[in-house]
């Protein structure tokens, strides 16, 4: 079967961001080769959202969670509803983004010539105000485990080899779900998307198509304590799975570990500094983040596939 013939779902996953995901829908739904399904994954919006989609795009299914459980867990809710109704290809993005009119055609070109195998094909990101390409959301991934932006010079070929992208368009084929399984639910958000893609790629292949293009309309707001936290946390964690499963060297181990620690600390250093400029929150979340990360276990269930068909807290 070619790609051309094979269906996609496209997953979004929004919160209270109603206004972002009506351009997303729109983008999504003028695609040159159409997307067979789109799903929305409604993470307990209280902003309208629900009757939005309701009155302004009957054809798009809405899957509604009871409570909010992040990026993470919105994609990993997303990613098994098309896996069980038997999508070839699972389009994944957040509200922010806005994929261009030929994007999907794009992205399925050359998934033939790549071969039967697991696959994330991802599109080139630019920001939508002001088309600045987003390099760091196209991740190489060093030996000891730092995350690196795509070279510039590498854009100029069509298909790019990449270790990792940012949750913004990859187009996953169901192979790689069903050998490689979901996200990390507990991840809530922050580096889900890189610990998952990298998953993938180091398996199977992460491939940047450069003639793809999706628009990321996202919003620089001022980094909180919250945020951060999440960062060191899942980053952390990140870096041990990833030691582990390399069998790292203590050596190693330790100094993977003591750089991270010391770029935590760095961080909270930095919400100190940034009192000066008005900031009141706390500056300590950096620092249990990195710490919280040695008390998650490496083998998360709910990275797998069910036994069954439930999903938990959707209705």
């Amino acid at each position: 079967m070619t790609a051309d013939c094979e269906r996609v779902c496209a997953v979004v996953v929004t919160f209270n961001r109603k206004d972002m995901l009506r351009m997303n829908l729109d983008g999504l739904r003028s695609q040159v080769r159409s997307v067979e399904q789109i799903l929305v994954v409604n993470n307990a919006c209280t902003d309208g959202t629900a009757a939005m989609i309701r009155d302004e795009f009957p054809d798009v299914t809405l899957l509604n969670l009871n409570e909010n459980i992040g990026g993470a867990g919105g994609f990993n809710a997303g990613m098994l509803w098309a896996y069980e109704h038997g999508y070839d290809w699972v389009w994944c993005m957040d509200d922010d983004a806005i994929p261009a009119v030929g994007c999907l055609q794009e992205l399925l070109d050359p998934a033939p010539a790549l071969g039967d195998r697991p696959l994330i094909l991802c599109p080139k990101i630019v920001h939508h105000d002001t088309g600045d390409l987003q390099l760091f959301h196209h991740k190489q991934i060093t030996a000891d485990l730092v995350d690196r932006p795509l070279a510039q010079e590498l854009m100029q070929h069509a298909v790019v080899r990449i270790d990792a992208n940012g949750f913004v368009g990859p187009l996953v084929n169901r192979a790689a779900i069903e050998i490689y399984g979901l996200p990390i639910r507990e991840y809530f958000y922050q580096a889900d998307d890189l610990e998952y893609t990298y998953r993938l790629g180091a398996h199977g292949g992460c491939y940047l198509v450069t003639g793809a293009v999706i628009f990321h309309n996202d919003k620089t707001g001022a980094v909180s304590e919250r945020k951060l936290y999440y960062w060191r946390r899942n980053y952390t964690h990140f870096v041990r799975l990833n030691s582990h499963r390399r069998h790292f060297s203590p050596v190693q181990r330790w100094w993977v570990f003591a750089r991270e620690a010391l770029v935590s600390l760095y961080y909270s250093l930095a919400l100190i500094k940034n009192y000066a400029q008005g900031y009141r929150g706390g500056f300590l979340g950096p620092v249990r983040g990195y710490v919280d990360a040695f008390f998650m276990p490496l083998d998360h269930p709910s990275s797998s596939l069910p036994t069954s068909a439930e999903r938990p807290g959707a209705t």
